[in-house]
């Protein structure tokens, strides 16, 4: 019976952490990315390769909902010019630059890293510098995991201390060996994408921006408008 308890715990954690792994892999999956691009987020795309800066669409086609934004246009945007979007409201033009950040139209190179900002920050509890990191979704996620697995270990590691060392069988160590592992891959991934750093980058960012540390660290509700944008263009 006790055995059968064990195998049942075993079970439920192994299908909360097979929930924490799909919700970690989704930040980097190409669909989690055009999902994001729904509400005004900054894209943190980590594609790789070289090759042109040049945006060639030809025939394109966007629709949502059955209703046609854009139906067989063809359009070129070259590297290092500025370019202008002019319509009146509710035409489709955020629309056509989120599906364009999200890569959704054939000709976007995919090693390009499409930021779509967002025109300020909305006012909030978050701090600042909480505020721009909150905008790498696979860090969060990872780290989010990483404390959920931990707690775990510690649970896990306290209930063995009560019931003492003898109770610890084959299941449990199976169990922990599969916890490990995991972490170990949290870790090293975390270690990938460099995020120890990632705060003391983004504080760079913001004094470049006029943020010096006390305004870091207050709530972006206590800013005006034109610094909000600044946060937002920080969030890039």
């Amino acid at each position: 019976t006790a055995r059968r308890f064990k195998m049942m715990k075993r079970g439920e954690k192994q299908l909360k952490r097979a929930a924490r792994r799909e919700k970690t892999a989704a930040m980097a999956r190409d669909e989690f990315m055009r999902e994001l691009t729904r509400e005004p987020v900054v894209l943190h795309w980590r594609g790789g390769g070289t090759g042109s800066a040049d945006i060639l669409l030809k025939g394109i086609s966007m629709d949502i909902n059955g209703l046609v934004l854009l139906e067989d246009v063809d359009l070129t945007l070259v590297s290092g010019r500025k370019y202008g979007l002019i319509g009146r409201n509710g035409v489709g033009k955020t629309t056509f630059l989120k599906f364009l950040s999200a890569h959704r139209f054939e000709g976007v190179p995919e090693h390009l890293q499409i930021l779509h900002i967002e025109q300020e920050v909305p006012s909030g509890e978050l701090s600042v510098l909480e505020t721009v990191l909150s905008t790498d979704q696979e860090r969060q996620a990872l780290l989010e995991e990483q404390r959920e697995l931990l707690d775990e270990a510690e649970a896990d590691a306290a209930e063995s201390a009560t019931a003492g060392a003898a109770a610890k069988d084959e299941v449990d160590l199976q169990d922990e060996m599969e916890r490990q592992a995991r972490i170990n891959e949290v870790l090293e991934r975390l270690e990938e994408i460099d995020a120890d750093s990632a705060p003391a980058r983004a504080a760079t960012i913001l004094s470049g921006l006029g943020f010096d540390t006390e305004m870091q660290s207050q709530s972006t509700k206590s800013f005006s408008g034109g610094w909000r944008m600044r946060v937002a263009l920080a969030r890039a």
